[in-house]
C-alpha cells in the first residue's frame, strides 16, 4: 500500500493523511458547514484552539489571517522549521516555541 500524505496548509509539512483534521472556520455550533473548513494536520488544528479562543475563530479564516494572529504566528514559526512530522501536543509545543522566542 502506497504511504499517503498531504501537505499542511499551516505548517507546511508532509503529514500522513490519517494524520490530518477538518477544521471549522464558522464553528459548527455557530452553523459552520463544510464550505467552512480547512484541512490541516492534528498538531496545528489542536494548537491553533489552544490560542485562539473558539468565539474569535471565525475573524482567522484564511492561513494568512492565522499567521497575524500574535500567538499562533509564534507557533507557526517554531513548527514550520520541524523536518518531521512528529505530534505535539499544544502544551508541550507551547513549552518548545516559547523558549525558542
Amino acid at each position: 500500500m502506497k504511504h499517503m500524505s498531504e501537505t499542511c496548509p499551516v505548517c507546511q509539512r508532509m503529514i500522513h493523511h490519517n494524520d490530518m483534521t477538518i477544521h471549522h472556520y464558522l464553528p459548527k455550533c455557530e452553523g459552520g458547514c463544510i464550505d467552512d473548513t480547512i484541512r490541516m494536520c492534528k498538531t496545528c488544528h489542536r494548537t491553533l484552539h489552544f490560542c485562539i479562543p473558539l468565539e474569535e475563530v471565525k475573524d482567522y479564516d484564511t492561513v494568512e489571517k492565522l499567521e497575524s494572529h500574535s500567538l499562533f504566528a509564534k507557533f507557526i514559526d517554531w513548527i514550520r522549521k520541524k523536518t518531521h512530522s512528529s505530534h505535539y501536543t499544544p502544551k508541550k509545543a507551547y513549552r518548545k516555541w516559547s523558549k525558542a522566542s
